[in-house]
């Protein structure tokens, strides 16, 4: 219902600004609600989005493997081309801060020490050829 079109908005949202403290703050009704939307057939970017965000608020419902944001995999291809911060940053639309906050959620989500590791582990995950 309406909480369901909230949450879709929200979802559309979150893909360009990877910005989900709100999601995050509300954790149980939010994951109630992406369950439903994942169960139902969302289409898609939002069941994308929303199963991304399960694996965030810890939902064991999500896909095996770490989930990683729209903006995580935006910078984990301008990684795999051999980028460092200052041209991620200018081709994402970032700040140098912003990108090193992304590679560090990438580093914990991948248990990886650094930018080769990181890239290792994905392409071995299947996220980067």
């Amino acid at each position: 219902g309406r909480a369901e079109a909230r949450l879709v908005e929200f979802l559309a949202r979150l893909r360009t600004t990877d910005y989900a403290r709100p999601l995050v703050r509300e954790r149980a009704v939010g994951a109630a609600v992406l369950r439903r939307l994942v169960e139902t057939g969302a289409a898609g970017d939002v069941r994308e989005t929303a199963e991304s965000m399960l694996a965030r608020l810890g939902d064991a419902a999500s896909s095996a493997g770490p989930a990683f944001t729209p903006r995580e995999l935006d910078v984990l291809g301008w990684l795999a081309r051999d980028a460092r911060a200052r041209e991620i940053a200018a081709n994402l639309g970032l700040t140098e801060d912003g990108v090193r906050y992304h590679l560090r959620n990438i580093y914990r989500k991948t248990g990886a020490s650094g930018r080769v590791d990181a890239l290792r582990r994905v392409r071995a995950l299947g996220v980067l050829p």
